[in-house]
């Protein structure tokens, strides 16, 4: 084992062990997880590499608690995420994760300020204090200057950025990215994989893609291959 190996397992933020996570679709079971392992290192940019249907998704829903696993364990940042209540999982996604869909979800009705802020609305925070981590992460994400604007009035990528805004917002450690350039061009891909690999190195963040895209994998730190519900490589 090299030494950054080792210093990577020792900084591990995220630890997966043997998960396995089946779906019933049209009376058939589907394994979407068959004992798979992952661990990705505080500040680190992962990119699970795989076709459609490989894992990827699931293994990011069960690491964010949006599903939960049949078996097996998921640590994130010390906190094991199978045993988690309902109520328990809500708060771990508010105060740790920041997600970024490959379709933006942003409301049509509001603004890109206020899409933003969206996720401060439980937090017994002041007005001045939303403000100011709203804007916060409208600079990070590169969009502050169309804030005032609806989502219909932003190209593709001016989308993204948004919602990568608004996964920043509560300063979350881990930052999970579902095919974040799925619907974008190659240039404007390009640019979102340029923004996320920012985020790691000016935030510290933690970084986990699911993605089909070539460059994403060229510009993560590891690229972890998924096939068949199994961590590959």
């Amino acid at each position: 084992m090299s030494a950054e190996s080792a210093g990577r397992e020792q900084r591990a933020l995220v630890t997966v062990d043997n998960v396995t996570k089946a779906f019933r679709r049209e009376d058939i079971d589907v394994q979407a997880l068959r004992g798979a392992s992952l661990t990705a290192a505080e500040g680190e940019f992962v990119a699970l590499i795989g076709e459609s249907g490989a894992g990827k998704s699931t293994l990011l829903n069960l690491i964010g608690g949006l599903e939960k696993a049949d078996s097996g364990t998921i640590q994130v940042d010390g906190t094991e995420v199978t045993t988690l209540s309902d109520q328990e999982l809500a708060d771990y996604r508010r105060e740790n994760i920041g997600y970024v869909f490959q379709s933006f979800h942003l409301l049509p009705a509001l603004t890109v300020m206020e899409n933003v802020m969206l996720p401060l609305a439980p937090l017994p925070l002041t007005k001045a204090e939303r403000e100011e981590r709203c804007l916060a992460a409208v600079e990070a994400a590169r969009i502050a200057h169309r804030g005032s604007h609806l989502p219909s009035e932003l190209s593709g990528g001016e989308q993204q950025r948004a919602s990568i805004a608004r996964a920043l917002v509560n300063n979350p450690r881990l930052i999970l990215a579902d095919e974040p350039t799925g619907q974008l061009d190659a240039t404007t891909g390009q640019q979102v994989i340029d923004l996320l690999r920012a985020l790691v190195s000016e935030r510290k963040c933690t970084v986990i893609t699911a993605s089909h895209d070539r460059t994403m994998a060229e510009m993560a730190d590891r690229t972890v291959a998924m096939v068949n519900g199994e961590v590959i490589a």
